[in-house]
C-alpha cells in the first residue's frame, strides 16, 4: 500500500538513534519528497519553527534525550494543531488513543517495517487529509 506519487511536503523525523533514523528515513522518503531529521526535542522544535509551512507529518520517537516524545507532541499541537503525528517506540505500553492530542496521530512500536511506515503514513497523508495540516 504505497503512495503512488510521493506527497506534497516534509516530514520531520525525530529520532536520536543514528541507525534507526537512517532506515526510517529511506522508508520516509518513498512517501514524500523531503525528510528533515532531528535527535532531540530542542532540535526538532527548531526545525519546525523554521519549516512550519512545509511539514505535513511528524514522526516522533517516545524516548528522547532532552523529552519524551509525547511531551513533544504536545508542543508540536500548540503550534501546529492539526499535524499528523506518527509516535514510535521500543515499548508497546503506549496508549495510541491519548496520542492524538486533539489531532490525528498514529502509533507504530519497534522494530518497523517499510509496510507499516507506509501504511501509517498513508493512512495519516491520505487524499482527504493532505491538506488538513
Amino acid at each position: 500500500m504505497f503512495l503512488r506519487q510521493p506527497a506534497p511536503g516534509v516530514v520531520l523525523l525525530v529520532e536520536d538513534d543514528d541507525g534507526v533514523a537512517d532506515v526510517a528515513k529511506a522508508m520516509l522518503e518513498r512517501c514524500v519528497p523531503r525528510v528533515l531529521r532531528a535527535a532531540n526535542g530542542a532540535e526538532a522544535e527548531r526545525l519546525l519553527a523554521a519549516h512550519r509551512d512545509e511539514i505535513v507529518l511528524a514522526m516522533v520517537d517516545c524516548w528522547l534525550p532532552d523529552i519524551m516524545g509525547p511531551a513533544l507532541c504536545q508542543r508540536f499541537r500548540g503550534v501546529m494543531p492539526a499535524l499528523p503525528i506518527l509516535l514510535t517506540s521500543g515499548c508497546d505500553n503506549v496508549d495510541a488513543r491519548q496520542l492524538a492530542m486533539g489531532g490525528r496521530a498514529a502509533f507504530l512500536p519497534k522494530p518497523f517495517y517499510p509496510a507499516q511506515v507506509m501504511r501509517e503514513v498513508t493512512a495519516l497523508l491520505g487524499p482527504d487529509q493532505r491538506h488538513a495540516a
